[in-house]
């Protein structure tokens, strides 16, 4: 049976990570200099405000989703919960840097986005296991 509090901890904790990440605090300049160029980060989101509800919204069952697998898989793997994170954040970063290189996109925004991923999962695995 899954431990729902560590889940949802992790989920939120996870929000949490996601709203510095892109936050002036840490790399919300850089982000949308690539994301969106010519674009200050206050100003991004304010000709569609839907686009950034909606972007939480899937943010948050993202969160929850990869949370509750993660949950899951503690179950079937216990300890080495952790050493397969790490395997899991090497994929996440194996599949998606292509895409980025085929897009012509900044290298400095694939690091930022594939950062942030490899930070939530960490993340998410140490307090699922930690609190289990």
């Amino acid at each position: 049976m899954i431990r729902v509090v560590p889940v949802l901890l992790a989920a939120v904790i996870t929000q949490v990570i996601g709203t510095l990440w892109y936050s002036p605090v840490m790399f919300a300049d850089i982000w949308t200099r690539h994301a969106y160029p010519g674009t200050k980060p206050a100003d991004v989101g304010k000709d569609s405000p839907g686009f950034l509800g909606c972007a939480y919204v899937m943010s948050t069952i993202s969160s929850a989703a990869t949370a509750a697998m993660l949950g899951f898989l503690l179950q079937a793997l216990g300890d080495d919960l952790m050493y397969w994170t790490v395997v899991l954040c090497v994929l996440i970063a194996a599949v998606q840097v292509p895409h980025f290189a085929f897009e012509q996109r900044a290298m400095a925004l694939c690091l930022v986005n594939v950062g942030h991923d490899v930070v939530v999962v960490a993340t998410m695995s140490a307090v699922i296991l930690y609190m289990s």
